[in-house]
């Protein structure tokens, strides 16, 4: 029993510290002491309190659910993000062991069953309406119109074109009475009145013509009657409904945060729950193994001797062929590059972490693609706005943390290329004017040419990483031979080319020749100490690579460009939005009201879209021309047993 209470503390200790990231026993040695089939009662309780909690979430996910469709529209900012609370421990407990959910649940259910019957009562009126509408001018009941001893009557509809042909064939019978009741469009409404010893041939006649039977039978008033007050049911129907639905917001408005807090409760039970099955058993003990970082070791052994004196730790050696989870730690600094590299991807074991190496990149090249004061000014204003109102766990604050810092290069790069709000740069104080570097709209091959040389940066950044990896792994010939060699290479292929066509002054070009042929020795040399194959065709292999990785590096680079293609983008929208505004200024009377509407919606539309396309267009930049050359990713992350919430945030 000792036991047992020590594995429902212990579970609970570990994830209130988020320290051990749980792994199911593989070695076939351990389960002939430890089997999670030797306790079956107890495992067979444990799933059965899985499953309970399952449902219990599921009760309280389908409450909210139905009761958000009739919330009131709250803040905007709720349609675009999750809605968060933000609780102490203390006080989330307390508001879950006071909250009697279930009663609130069980009042919602029958309310949602009673508006589910006004909505059947109310589907069958209309029903009923758009049956009797075609007979709407009907003066008597049309179930006074019954079968006598020698007739029939038949309320009918049918094709509009056939209509007539079905009367003069039922006139040849003569044996018949029709009589048009309304028409539209496509339909004819009909009446009609037969001898029963010839309703064989008025049947199939009716058939013949596509006219089919409408029962009215069960109309007990006239059409006119009987349409008002179906109207007047479904207004009654729909005022009870609307009572119920203010009924639902009353509840939803008093007790949704009580409700999330419960869900989340549950929802760290279950979590609880799903790591007992990571746990081996013996009558009277349990053993669980897992993966923790490094510098951890310390605290949860403190943790594990204090509470669980009765227990043990022992670290254990990973098989050969294991690969670790991926916990990645960064300065305060880096951490806001953290949530782009994850959106590709974690670094497997033994690989870089990026987000350091694209931080300083992804800072310029997102401010250079906005390059604006005033858009940085607005984006930071933003930002601070929504991380006041809005409330986000980690990964959201590392988004906001991310576009404070985009906004910051934006305002960086406005100041060196005089773009405030697009005004022009002729209309600046000098002040701001003494500042500017270049003007993009005119010096526009000097904005392409600092786009193509931040590329050739990024790129032969990425070429050193991936020469360091190489080396990193003892691979020194491979480093020399593949990466230094084409790195010592590729600037004496340019200054060559450049001093060739005149761009540099003649003497570089023996200059380009010496770097290459310099290039060309470390790849051959290196060649000779590649292990496995014959090092002539290992050299070869070196040559050809060479030449691939010149054609990468150049598309790589002219990616670049996108750099320019942005920046000019942003300048030019806010440039036509403020020409536009100054034109409509001259409109008498309404100018200035005009003037003002395109001013804040031309703004707010370009610093939207190119906050967007200034995000997306860097972030590619990093995944698919830098990372190309060192990154693969797919590292499985470091995923602590833990409390990950659905609604709450804890307060820091």
């Amino acid at each position: 029993q000792r036991g047992r209470a020590d594995k429902e503390k212990l579970i609970r200790q570990l994830q209130e510290s988020e320290l051990v990231h749980l792994k199911d026993f593989q070695e076939e040695a351990i389960d002939k002491y430890f089997s999670a089939a030797i306790p079956d009662k107890q495992n067979s309780s444990s799933d059965t309190e899985e499953r309970k909690t399952a449902e219990e979430i599921s009760h309280i996910d389908s409450a909210l659910s139905y009761m958000e469709q009739f919330s009131e529209d709250g803040p905007i900012v709720e349609n675009f993000f999750p809605v968060k609370i933000e609780t102490g421990t203390k006080e989330f407990e307390k508001t879950v062991n006071k909250f009697d959910y279930k009663k609130v649940i069980k009042n919602i259910n029958k309310i949602k069953e009673k508006i589910a019957e006004i909505d059947e009562q109310i589907a069958s009126l209309h029903s009923d309406i758009s049956v009797l509408a075609p007979f709407e001018n009907l003066s008597w009941r049309a179930s006074d119109a019954k079968e006598t001893q020698t007739t029939n009557s038949l309320f009918l509809r049918g094709p509009m074109e056939k209509q007539s042909a079905l009367s003069d064939k039922l006139k040849e019978i003569d044996a018949s009475y029709i009589e048009q009741v309304h028409s539209d469009t496509n339909s004819s409404y009909v009446f009609l009145v037969y001898w029963k010893e010839y309703a064989e041939q008025v049947l199939s006649l009716l058939k013949e013509e596509n006219f089919e039977t409408i029962n009215l039978s069960y109309f007990t008033e006239i059409p006119s009657k009987a349409i008002d007050s179906s109207h007047k049911k479904i207004s009654s129907l729909s005022r009870e409904k609307q009572s119920l639905i203010n009924e639902i917001r009353h509840i939803f408005k008093h007790n949704r945060n009580k409700l999330m807090m419960t869900h989340d409760w549950y929802l760290f039970r279950l979590q609880r729950e799903q790591a007992k099955r990571n746990l081996r058993h013996s009558d009277r003990t349990f053993v669980l193994q897992g993966w923790i970082i490094k510098d951890d070791r310390d605290r949860l052994e403190e943790i594990v001797k204090k509470k669980f004196p009765a227990s043990c730790i022992e670290g254990i050696s990973p098989d050969k062929e294991e690969l670790p989870p991926i916990a990645v730690r960064n300065p305060n600094i880096v951490k806001p590059f953290q949530s782009v590299t994850n959106l590709f991807g974690l670094p497997h074991f033994g690989e870089v972490d990026p987000a350091g190496l694209i931080a300083p990149f992804f800072f310029v090249f997102f401010g250079l693609c906005l390059s604006d004061v005033g858009y940085g000014i607005v984006l930071i204003g933003i930002i601070l706005l929504a991380m006041r109102k809005i409330i986000v766990g980690k990964g959201g604050k590392q988004f906001f943390y991310l576009f404070l810092m985009c906004g910051i290069s934006s305002i960086l790069w406005g100041v060196v290329t005089g773009s405030w709000f697009g005004i022009d740069v002729a209309k600046l104080p000098p002040l701001l004017r003494r500042f500017m570097l270049f003007n993009p709209l005119e010096d526009l091959m000097l904005f392409f040419v600092l786009s193509l040389c931040l590329g050739i940066i990024q790129v032969f950044f990425g070429m050193f990483v991936e020469m360091y990896e190489q080396l990193r792994a003892k691979n020194f010939a491979q480093a020399f031979a593949d990466q230094l060699s084409f790195i010592v290479i590729l600037p004496g292929i340019i200054l060559w080319t450049a001093s060739g066509n005149g761009f540099l002054p003649e003497q570089f070009n023996k200059t380009g020749l010496f770097i290459m042929l310099s290039g060309g020795m470390i790849m051959v040399i290196a060649s000779f100490f590649k292990k496995g194959r014959n090092p002539l065709l290992w050299l070869m292999l070196a040559i050809g690579s060479t030449i691939w990785k010149a054609k990468d590096f150049l598309g790589n680079v002219l990616s670049y460009s996108r750099l320019m293609a942005l920046g000019l983008a942003s300048c030019v929208i806010a440039l036509v939005v403020n020409t536009t505004a100054e034109l409509v200024l001259k409109i008498p009377y309404a100018g200035i009201l005009f003037a003002v509407i395109i001013l804040l919606a031309g703004h707010m539309f370009n610093m939207a879209i190119n906050t967007l396309g200034a995000f997306v267009h860097t972030t590619r930049l990093q995944f698919v021309e830098f990372f190309s050359y060192f990154f693969q990713g797919g590292g499985e992350a470091f995923q602590p047993l833990s409390r990950e919430s659905k609604y709450i945030v804890s307060k820091s």
